[in-house]
């Protein structure tokens, strides 16, 4: 092998560990921007589904300024939840929950919205 495709190789193999050092995973290995490091006992739990155009758990949610929260979204459409102001990001879809737990580090009132579908399915309301 010569020295410049030795050289390429150490760049793309360098490159690669950046890639997989900055993705994250919730515990239960789904790709996520929620950090699996989050201790969630005493959480707020915040169920929400979207299945046949209806949404349910909608409205006004409330988290606790300072405590950790989970963010469950089912969906029967393929989307990516998202928690604005915290730019937290779950996939969901048919068969799978997605998950953003994070802490609520800052207060005011924040959308979450399936993002491709520009859909708000809530505000959380951080206090």
């Amino acid at each position: 092998m010569s020295r410049r495709t030795r050289s390429l190789v150490a760049a793309v193999a360098a490159a690669a560990v950046i890639v997989v050092a900055g993705c994250g995973d919730d515990a239960s290995g789904s790709p996520s921007t929620s950090s699996a490091s989050i201790d969630t006992t005493g959480a707020t739990i915040i169920d929400v589904s979207y299945v046949g155009g209806n949404i349910t758990g909608g409205g006004r949610r409330s988290a606790t300024l300072g405590r950790p929260a989970v963010i469950n979204v089912t969906s029967d459409v393929t989307d990516e939840v998202h928690l604005h102001g915290y730019d937290k990001k779950a996939d969901t879809g048919p068969g799978m929950i997605g998950t953003i737990t994070f802490i609520a580090d800052k207060p005011g009132i924040f959308e979450v919205e399936l993002e491709n579908k520009g859909l708000k399915l809530f505000e959380l309301e951080v206090k």
